[in-house]
């Protein structure tokens, strides 16, 4: 019976919330207590999972000390809780004055070696460090590395980081923390090419290391590698079965490629195996999205709505699923429930002005485009539509106006701009003007002179305006 509670979870924690109990008592002076190293174990574990900070657990290893003034467990723990805790002078204090600790040994130095660092004493920091790395066993070493990746991280130095943790994973070439900190200073350098050639040889070593499969992956995905990526992360579930990161990358990778089927299947997979979030089934959403399956897209859009803290991007997935039901009103209603948490967004506001265009709102149109255009100046494409819709509505002088704002605002026009700014000219019979527009419309893109002859078709006909264009045409 005891064999079977020392491996049973829920007995441990029924014993760890006795001795809570117990110790709380002690502390009300209600109680008189006296715990083993175990039970004082238990104690520190309980506090740790269930309190929000480390005071309680802080308390029990004060009473531990005093049972167990020689254990230097105790003492180390407490240095750890308070370095935790970022009080890292008290941490120090501790370390030079406890006697127990005061043995020069290799966790000491390596939690001398953190304190410094949180002080910003990174030169006692690397100096403590190398000492540590002169007299750790081999297989001791690459710890050292990683605390070293670390701080030299700290310091803004991610290429002498990347240096440390290329040389912990010689010694180690499956080291979790190793690789973990690796995918994210490759990501960070750019490194994805020389990445890949050293996972492939730490595979040479260890084909079964799914940490350096999914490393891998990742670098192959970073650099649109998609096929080798996926690849690459089939491996780790081959040896790692409930790996859903993998399942979901593989997923992603396949949206890239434009396979939504498949990324579908696989996010599904993923979720086997994981507490579905608020990303994976907006992603759903997506893949739905693009196979054609609004109402499924509009259900797993709802989800994601359900678990996300900011789900503007669920309600703007739910407006565009009913824009393609034809369902505009309750598309309306998402898109401005997204825009009431971002209401700055341009893209947001873009669909905005579309949804208003098509269920025949034209004046909200106007006055969503100004709205682009005063968030985003710079934006030449916002000036246009807010342009285009004057010229639609035959506004030719607004139309005119609109775009020499534009041109106050901005040091060169688009082709587009130009190319409407000529045709408004010619509408309201600034013919010299209008031509003078066209030629620079032409000298920035001549090949979009169409877009002129779709806003005003009839100078098709017009022999010096066909010169003048066919002459950039020939030029290039």
């Amino acid at each position: 019976m005891n064999a079977e509670n020392a491996h049973n979870p829920y007995h441990d924690y029924q014993k760890a919330r006795q001795l809570a109990r117990q110790f709380e008592a002690m502390l009300a002076k209600t109680h008189t207590c006296f715990f083993s190293v175990d039970n004082f174990e238990y104690l520190l574990d309980y506090y740790q999972q269930h309190e929000i900070d480390n005071k309680k657990a802080l308390l029990v290893l004060d009473y531990a000390i005093q049972q167990y003034p020689y254990s230097s467990q105790f003492h180390l723990k407490k240095v750890q809780l308070l370095v935790e805790d970022n009080q890292y002078q008290k941490a120090l204090k501790y370390l030079h004055t406890c006697p127990i600790l005061l043995i020069d040994n290799n966790e000491v130095a390596a939690l001398e070696a953190d304190i410094y660092c949180g002080l910003g004493r990174y030169s006692l920091a690397l100096q403590k460090l190398r000492c540590l790395l002169l007299r750790s066993h081999s297989n001791e070493k690459a710890d050292v590395y990683l605390f070293t990746a670390d701080l030299f991280d700290n310091l803004g130095q991610p290429t002498k980081a990347y240096r440390f943790i290329k040389h912990a994973l010689k010694i180690a070439p499956c080291h979790e923390g190793a690789l973990e900190r690796m995918a994210g200073l490759v990501s960070e350098l750019g490194k994805q090419d020389e990445a890949i050639r050293i996972y492939h040889h730490l595979l040479d070593q260890n084909p079964y290391c799914h940490l350096v499969w999914y490393n891998l992956g990742t670098a192959y995905m970073e650099i649109g590698l998609y096929e080798k990526a996926i690849d690459a992360y089939e491996f780790v579930p081959a040896i790692l079965e409930d790996d859903e990161d993998a399942y979901r990358n593989i997923a992603i990778c396949y949206m890239a490629l434009e396979e939504y089927k498949l990324a579908e299947n696989y996010f599904l997979l993923a979720m086997e195996y994981g507490e579905p979030d608020d990303e994976i089934w907006l992603l759903l959403g997506r893949c739905a999205m693009a196979l054609g399956n609004y109402q499924q897209a509009i259900q797993y859009a709802y989800k994601a709505e359900l678990l996300a803290t900011e789900p503007e991007e669920a309600l703007f997935l739910q407006a565009q699923g009913y824009e393609k039901e034809f369902a505009y009103t309750a598309a309306l209603q998402y898109c401005k429930k997204a825009l009431q948490i971002q209401p700055n967004n341009v893209q947001y506001l873009d669909y905005l002005a579309q949804l208003y265009t098509k269920m025949d709102l034209h004046k909200q149109v106007e006055g969503v485009y100004a709205q682009i255009v005063a968030i985003q100046p710079k934006n030449l494409q916002a000036w246009y539509n807010l342009a285009f819709w004057h010229y639609d509505f035959h506004n030719w002088q607004s139309c005119y106006q609109v775009i020499q704002k534009a041109m106050l605002i901005n040091n060169k026009l688009s082709a587009d701009l130009l190319y409407l700014l000529a045709a408004c000219c010619y509408r309201l019979n600034k013919t010299l003007e209008g031509y003078e527009y066209l030629h620079d419309a032409l000298s920035v893109n001549c090949h979009k002179y169409t877009l002129f002859f779709s806003l005003i078709p009839h100078l098709q006909h017009n022999s010096s305006i066909m010169a003048l264009i066919e002459d950039y045409l020939v030029c290039g």
